[in-house]
Formats: structure tokens, sequence, C-alpha cells
């Protein structure tokens, strides 16, 4: 799981990743929200 916060930005345009994972992106999101998110993606 990757947790952004809006401060990485794709300045390239590059839509193609070697990652394969769940993105939360957490900009404008408090560190509650952020981590009621992250429990309901793991726990279901």
């Amino acid at each position: 799981m990757l947790i952004i916060s809006g401060m990485q930005n794709n300045m390239l345009g590059v839509q193609d990743t070697a990652f394969a994972a769940p993105i939360i992106d957490a900009t404008g999101l408090s560190a509650e929200e952020v981590y009621e998110e992250l429990q309901h993606r793991v726990l279901g």
C-alpha cells in the first residue's frame, strides 16, 4: 500500500508503473481520515 500526500507529482506524465499496489491519496485528509481509509482497505 502506498500513501501519497500530493507532494509526489507525476511531473513527466508517465502512466506505466512497475509498482502494482493500492494507492491512497492523502491530499487534504487528516491523519485520522488516512488511518480510517487504510483500515477500510486492509480490513475490508
